[in-house]
């Protein structure tokens, strides 16, 4: 078992797994979410806007992770607002358009939590 330390809220919880996934959620916040009115299924890991699964390999690897590591802090900050631009602009042509805006504020957050560490 691996210790991992949800994101969302600091609580540490066990993986059965030592897949190297940044953006783990705990039971907790996944059944908020749901409750919420956020994304229900089977897998505790998934959330269109957050967490899609078609964007991790096989090992556990995020695409956005892998995309960090090519570009380093500048670049990357680049790619999260153009990506930001991308969501904008589409906002209700292709999927609904709430989901297209949060996409799109997760990059500017995204680029944000980068800066200040």
């Amino acid at each position: 078992m691996t210790i991992k330390t949800c994101k969302h809220c600091d609580i540490t919880f066990q993986r059965p797994d030592a897949a190297p996934i940044p953006h783990d959620r705990c039971e907790r916040c996944h059944e908020e979410i749901e409750a919420l009115g956020g994304p229900s299924t089977s897998d505790p890991q998934y959330d269109p806007v957050t967490r899609p699964a078609h964007y991790q390999s096989d090992e556990g690897i995020e695409c956005i992770d892998a995309i960090r590591a090519a570009l380093g802090l500048e670049g990357f900050v680049a790619h999260c607002r153009g990506t930001a631009i991308k969501y904008a602009w589409r906002a209700g042509s292709k999927g609904g358009a709430a989901e297209c805006l949060r996409k799109g504020a997760w990059y500017l957050t995204r680029a944000a939590e980068e800066l200040e560490q």
